[in-house]
């Protein structure tokens, strides 16, 4: 018989696999650890704030305004005080970041954002691949007091 149903393996050659396996996990989630922890680039909250819109062409200015539990608003500055236009809530995953607007305001699906280039005052990103990069600018609103 070429192989044999029962293997015999002595006591160090068990020990030998179980310590290969061990060692094998270990290096495994060492490496996983840090491309996590170091190569992975910066998360969804880099997004947090307000971004100046480029693609709105009036005389005032247009924000989208990126909050930390996952919703957004379209923000207008009309005479020095912040009017939302419209909300709804985002996602940032991998590459993208997907909006989804209320359904009596735009599309069901949501819109899908491509990520080209971020930093923390800055991001670049494209609708579709191949069509024109718009840069986000990071701004900082200051509303008015009320005494």
């Amino acid at each position: 018989m070429l192989l044999p149903r029962s293997p015999t393996w002595t006591p160090i050659q068990r020990w030998l696999i179980v310590a290969g396996v061990a060692l094998l996990v270990i290096t495994l989630g060492a490496l996983v650890y840090t491309y996590e922890r170091y190569y992975r680039g910066p998360g969804e909250s880099a997004f947090y704030g307000t971004w100046l819109d480029p693609i709105f062409n009036s005389d005032d200015s247009q924000y989208w305004e990126f909050r930390s539990d996952h919703t957004f608003a379209l923000v207008i500055m009309i005479s020095g005080e912040k009017t939302s236009t419209v909300e709804g809530r985002w996602y940032a995953g991998g590459p993208n970041i997907y909006l989804r607007f209320p359904e009596d305001w735009g599309p069901s699906r949501p819109i899908v954002m491509h990520i080209v280039e971020i930093s923390p005052e800055q991001f670049a990103v494209r609708f579709s691949p191949g069509s024109h990069v718009y840069h986000f600018e990071r701004a900082a609103l200051n509303s008015p007091h009320t005494s």
